[in-house]
């Protein structure tokens, strides 16, 4: 993963404020006013590459630095100097640098439109105090004598291990709440399964209701027809009894008639 590459305007113009920062060894002061030939055409790129977005101490970080000449002199002995912060060691790089504490240094021959590229590893060490951002510059000066003329700078992003104070308290937090929550889910489902309980009214009123049943219109009540009544019967005249009627020709007299009545 490409490291973000960015000047630092800031670093670079404390480096070329610093009285004899921008000065070869055993250069002068008169000597660096004279202007080189060429070395508004000298450029410098540099590019830092990590496998982390933020590098931790122990990680290597890999650098690559281009340099061209785009002007119309020869440059048969332009310097290319690199410097590593103090929280980062050198590992490796192209062959032929002259490896200081902090200061990687290059000879380079570029003719007019020639370009050339060097690489570096570096491994970090620690966190710098006061941030975690260290920056990695790379200059170019057109001769041994001459003054540094372009400046690139790669900022990183370093974090420190964590201490194992801070692990364990991280992870018993973590442990606290995965068991708070599954305590609370539990005892949800707990209520939710109970008759009566929050689930079973949900189900209750999340079940289709049944359709009202049609109302049906009251069947017509026959009425009952009065029973005939009789007819009432003739009335009855009273049969005179008549005496009897002596029957003509009969020869009862007087004396049995009356003897007749003494027995009744």
């Amino acid at each position: 993963m490409a490291a973000a590459t960015t000047v630092s305007a800031l670093g670079l113009a404390a480096l070329i404020a610093l009285p004899g920062a921008h000065l070869a060894p055993g250069q002068s002061a008169k000597a660096a006013g004279e202007v080189v030939a060429g070395a508004d055409g000298l450029h410098v790129d540099l590019e830092a590459h990590t496998d982390q977005e933020r590098a931790e101490p122990g990680d290597r970080i890999r650098y690559t630095v281009r340099v061209r000449n785009s002007g119309t002199e020869a440059l048969p002995d332009a310097r290319v100097v690199q410097f590593l912060p103090s929280t980062m060691r050198y590992v490796s790089g192209t062959g032929g640098a002259d490896v200081e504490e902090g200061r990687v240094t290059w000879s380079r021959s570029l003719d007019p439109g020639e370009r050339t590229s060097m690489r570096v590893t570096g491994e970090v060490t620690g966190v710098r105090d006061g941030g975690e951002h260290p920056v990695t510059t790379v200059c170019a000066r057109p001769g041994p004598e001459a003054v540094l003329v372009s400046c690139d700078a790669a900022l990183h992003r370093v974090h420190g291990a964590l201490p194992l104070v801070c692990v364990v308290t991280a992870l018993a937090f973590a442990a606290s709440v995965a068991l708070c929550v599954g305590g609370l889910v539990r005892h949800r489902s707990t209520l939710d399964q109970q008759p009566g309980g929050p689930g079973a009214v949900s189900e209750r009123e999340s079940a289709p209701k049944p359709a009202p049943a049609p109302v049906r219109e009251p069947a017509p009540v026959a009425v009952a027809e009065p029973a005939p009544r009789p007819a009432p019967e003739p009335e009855r005249v009273p049969e005179t009894v008549t005496g009897p009627v002596p029957v003509p020709g009969a020869g009862a007299s007087r004396e049995r008639v009356a003897e007749l009545d003494g027995r009744t």
